[in-house]
């Protein structure tokens, strides 16, 4: 589906990969670790955990990068909160770490 709603139920799109490969197999990167750390750093885990040397990355410039208009009507936001919160909840268990987007106001 290209629902822009479900592609945020991010505990329901992980759990079949969960059920077929172990937890040591799969590597839930975040875009916060890449806004809150060095991009050589988060891809130097990535080539760490895929067992290939790491290679410095030369084109650090975002891209695919957009500009919102306007904030989002604090309403809508309360309301999707609510909607995903069992969501993320569960996407915290699965992953044993705390979501980076749940603080954020």
């Amino acid at each position: 589906s290209h629902s822009l709603i479900a592609r945020g139920l991010y505990a329901l799109l992980l759990e079949p990969w969960l059920a077929a490969f172990s937890e040591s197999q799969i590597k839930v990167i975040f875009l916060d670790d890449f806004q809150n750390n060095s991009v050589d750093a988060v891809m130097g885990e990535i080539h760490e955990f895929i067992g290939v040397p790491h290679e410095p990355i030369k084109n650090k410039e975002p891209f695919h990068v957009r500009e919102y208009k306007e904030p989002m009507n604090p309403q809508t936001m309360e309301m999707l909160r609510g909607f995903y919160e069992p969501f993320d909840e569960k996407l915290e268990k699965l992953l044993k770490r705390p979501l980076p987007w749940k603080n954020v106001s």
